[in-house]
């Protein structure tokens, strides 16, 4: 499988968890593990545990856990403890998807899911 093919997997199957209701990605940046969680799995709280590395997320909010804070809450702190670049960066991350040929970060603006790298044609 060459570098391209197996990216292109890796895409696939990134969106196809995605749209699943139940699955989310752990939090630690360290373990890049993620898992369905269904409604027996998770606290009544909405608080996960990752089976990979036992961190604890918000199943709500897609967040680390955030013990007696609302999601919002937590959302407006984390976001005025960030710098800056870190606000922006993190706006970007969770807006866009990335290319799966040239891992540029895309965004689509409406019209129909069929996207064309425009590195492509420039080779």
């Amino acid at each position: 499988m060459t570098n391209i093919q197996f990216r292109f997997r890796e895409f696939m199957v990134s969106n196809q968890l995605r749209g699943m209701q139940d699955f989310r990605w752990c939090q630690n940046p360290t373990c890049g593990s993620g898992q369905v969680h269904s409604k027996e799995s998770r606290e009544k709280n909405g608080r996960t545990t990752c089976y990979k590395c036992g961190e604890f997320g918000c199943f709500r909010c897609s967040s680390l856990w955030h013990e007696g804070k609302r999601c919002d809450k937590a959302r407006e702190d984390e976001m005025q403890s960030l710098q800056p670049d870190e606000r922006t960066e993190l706006v970007i991350d969770t807006t866009t998807n990335t290319c799966p040929k040239c891992n540029a970060k895309i965004q689509r603006a409406g019209g129909c899911k069929h996207m064309t790298c425009k590195q492509e044609s420039l080779d």
